[in-house]
């Protein structure tokens, strides 16, 4: 088999939520000479394609999951051949991330923060119910260029706004770009309180921090 059918596995492996024959998979395309970039890449491809099967009502959270960890299973393996070979892995931006108090969900900010990974990002995860003050210490903590404030209900959008004043209240504001997003953010919205971006999904997430940091 050439390397475009292992390939071709490995992203119908990780496009059916199987962790286990997505890792399998991997090795299999690593073993048959594959370029580690080369699994980063179908992986990219294939959660993207998860993440609108997810939208779409055709997969659900378990496996919106699975596929999550599946990919970085992929990623680890990729990863750790391109060192093993010599190569360096790049580290395109250092991105903060995190579910704003008052808010535990957790599926699409992860998703994100997989995929930002897969890029080359370096990403902080503060994970959920996340103070205002502490998104602003771990921004300067850990050196971001974006911070990512992630809120799914309409009664924690105001801590998105939290975020932001608190940000200009310690007189940072302008050392970072803040993007929003969640289920309930719109472009107005963050229009409205003044980030630098939204993202609708963690597609334009991607394309967006790209574009930022181009």
């Amino acid at each position: 088999m050439g390397n475009e059918g292992v390939l071709e596995e490995l992203y119908a492996a990780i496009v059916s939520c199987d962790d286990d024959e997505s890792v399998d998979a991997g090795k299999r395309a690593l073993a048959s000479g594959v370029d580690p970039q080369a699994l980063i890449d179908t992986g990219v491809r294939a959660i993207a394609q998860v993440g609108m099967d997810f939208e779409a009502g055709k997969v659900y959270i378990p496996e919106l999951m699975l596929a999550g960890v599946a990919l970085e299973g992929v990623m680890g393996l990729a990863q750790k051949k391109i060192l093993e070979q010599g190569g360096t892995l790049i580290k395109k931006g250092v991105i903060l991330i995190g579910a704003v108090k008052g808010d535990v969900h957790n599926i699409g900010k992860d998703l994100v923060a997989t995929m930002w990974r897969s890029k080359g990002y370096e990403v902080h995860d503060l994970g959920v119910d996340v103070p205002a003050g502490r998104f602003v210490s771990a921004a300067q903590e850990f050196g971001a260029d974006v911070v990512g404030l992630s809120a799914l209900m309409t009664t924690t959008l105001p801590a998105q706004k939290e975020v932001m004043e608190m940000f200009a209240l310690k007189g940072v504001r302008d050392q970072f770009r803040i993007i929003v997003g969640g289920g309930v953010c719109t472009q107005k919205w963050a229009d409205d309180i003044g980030a630098d971006g939204y993202a609708e999904d963690a597609a334009v997430a991607i394309r967006l921090v790209d574009t930022m940091l181009a």
